[in-house]
């Protein structure tokens, strides 16, 4: 009897003290931010995050547009000399337009593309 009173003892602790973490960590109000205050995220210097990313944005821009490409290399012999390996894809046939519509067995076709 002395084993089970000190067993559901400590059952007890435990569950009060994962209610009282969970209390602090769930639901209890933030004491640093009073309700009448609004979040605001700012740099430093009083810009928006938006307009920091703007202004880096447009820096990228006019880097780009600064630069110069030399177009001698497309007539050189080398660059001429290329070869395309690809290859082609060969047609395949093509599905239903909508296949999540019913199924008509007497009007099925298959379109090549």
């Amino acid at each position: 009897m002395k084993h089970s009173w000190i067993k559901n003892s400590i059952v007890i602790v435990g569950i009060v003290l994962l209610l009282a973490v969970g209390y602090n960590t769930f639901l209890k109000p933030n004491a640093s931010v009073s309700p009448n205050q609004v979040l605001v995220s700012e740099t430093p210097n009083g810009e928006s995050p938006q307009a920091q990313s703007g202004r880096e944005i447009l820096t990228l821009l006019l880097n780009l547009k600064s630069l110069k490409l030399d177009t001698a290399i497309f007539s050189n012999r080398a660059f001429q000399n290329l070869a395309d390996f690809g290859q082609s894809i060969p047609e395949r046939p093509r599905g239903r337009d909508n296949p999540f519509a019913p199924i008509e067995t007497a009007n099925v076709s298959k379109t090549v593309f």
